[in-house]
């Protein structure tokens, strides 16, 4: 099945990062498991450059965004001292979920992709793709929630700043 990974780059959160040779496996090459570490970075930048005092806005409440759905396709190797940016968007936001989609790109390249008219495809530039799929936990009730009902004030600040983009 095809996965959609495609999105308009132009929407990220870049973070920007260095391949560490902690990352490599011996061959020299980054351990795919780092990618999702990678992911993790991308995803908590996007919520603290699109949401107001993000951490803030959840403390007081039981609310966590679990994983509970992780892929990722590699495209090319990366090796130690590779400098990467994670472009991170919000592909899916509801009541009850949170789905970001994720490129590794080259950081050189990170200047052309927000500079461009139309939305990025592919290219060499291009490390990995994938996306991680998040519903929202109630730790108290330890089961999923519809985030308008059962925090409202929690739900209108987070779908006042969060911005869906479309993939494809």
């Amino acid at each position: 099945m095809q996965k959609n990974l495609r999105f308009d780059l132009r929407q990220s959160v870049f973070t920007p990062l260095r391949v560490r040779w902690g990352e490599c496996d011996p061959a020299g090459i980054a351990y795919q498991v780092n990618y999702f570490d990678w992911f993790v970075e991308g995803r908590t930048d996007y919520l603290r450059e699109r949401v107001d005092e993000y951490r803030r806005l959840f403390e007081g409440t039981s609310i966590v965004l679990v994983a509970t759905e992780a892929y990722c396709t590699y495209q090319r190797t990366l090796i130690p001292g590779d400098q990467i940016a994670v472009c991170t968007v919000v592909s899916s936001f509801s009541r009850t979920k949170l789905q970001f989609h994720y490129a590794i790109v080259a950081a050189s390249a990170v200047a052309e992709l927000q500079q461009r008219v139309s939305p990025v495809v592919d290219g060499d530039f291009i490390y990995a793709r994938g996306y991680t799929t998040h519903p929202w936990m109630d730790m108290q009730q330890n089961r999923a929630v519809d985030l308008r009902k059962h925090h409202p004030q929690l739900w209108e600040r987070l779908s006042a700043a969060i911005q869906v983009t479309p993939v494809w």
